[in-house]
């Protein structure tokens, strides 16, 4: 089957298919079938658009994101029939998957959402290479917190990106975002609002495993010494009721 968006699929170690959207990075899906898997991808590429525009992004913008795609879904169909296609690098083997997809993370300008600072997208990339990341639940799941350095000066800001990852099939994580960030600590003060499980959700839900990075990122200027900061969060799961990130201690000088 065709797709209004560059697809591309293949089969997992496990049996089931992946596909994803090329130009929407972070945009794949799962699918018992080849085809399973390719409406998949397209229905939660309709869902993305539909919620930036839900999220106040106007809809101008959105109509302009959905006609490059279909102009780079075309143009790619017609290369391919001149252009012998070129072979893949292939990724290296200890990362999964699903972690080798570059991040695409997006902020809150008042009632806008709009694309996040490059440095910060750099920061999100190096999750996939973390020797630093939070610990595992029972369940595989986990959250962790990644800065660009933890070294500042005094005034400086401190912008912490977010990631909860599913590492075991079977959790349906909620991909629609960013999403507000509760249960973060510097120093053992709680500096958001407290942790709770997640009221009612409708948005886009892809199976593990995955990680989402659809979080605000959380800006603080700190006076001189030596900090930590942490993230919790409450689950609805009796196995692991409370998931805790790593800690971050960051130098103010």
């Amino acid at each position: 089957m065709k797709t209004p968006f560059r697809v591309e699929i293949e089969r997992e170690d496990d049996g089931r298919w992946i596909s994803e959207a090329v130009d929407m990075p972070g945009v794949a899906a799962y699918g018992t079938t080849r085809d399973e898997a390719m409406r998949n991808v397209e229905v939660l590429a309709l869902r993305v658009l539909a919620d930036r525009v839900e999220h106040g992004e106007p809809m101008r913008n959105v109509l302009v994101i959905a006609c490059l795609l279909l102009v780079s879904a075309c143009a790619h169909e017609e290369a391919s029939l001149v252009q012998p296609v070129a072979p893949s690098v292939a990724a290296e083997p200890e990362v999964p998957k699903y972690l080798q997809r570059d991040p695409e993370l997006m902020i809150r300008e008042g009632r806008v959402i709009v694309y996040a600072p490059l440095a910060d997208n750099d920061v999100a990339k190096s999750y996939a290479r973390s020797k630093t990341k939070g610990a595992l639940t029972p369940s595989g799941e986990r959250l962790t917190i990644l800065t660009a350095k933890t070294t500042y000066a005094v005034g400086e800001e401190i912008r912490v990106i977010h990631v909860y990852e599913a590492t075991r099939p079977g959790v349906g994580v909620y991909v629609m975002g960013p999403k507000a960030i509760g249960g973060e600590t510097i120093d053992g003060v709680l500096v958001t609002p407290p942790s709770g499980v997640p009221a009612a959700y409708d948005g886009a839900v892809v199976p593990s495993p995955w990680a989402d990075f659809n979080y605000d990122i959380t800006v603080y200027r700190l006076p001189a010494g030596r900090h930590v900061i942490r993230w919790t969060s409450e689950t609805p799961r009796e196995d692991s009721p409370m998931m805790a990130s790593n800690e971050i201690v960051v130098d103010v000088r």
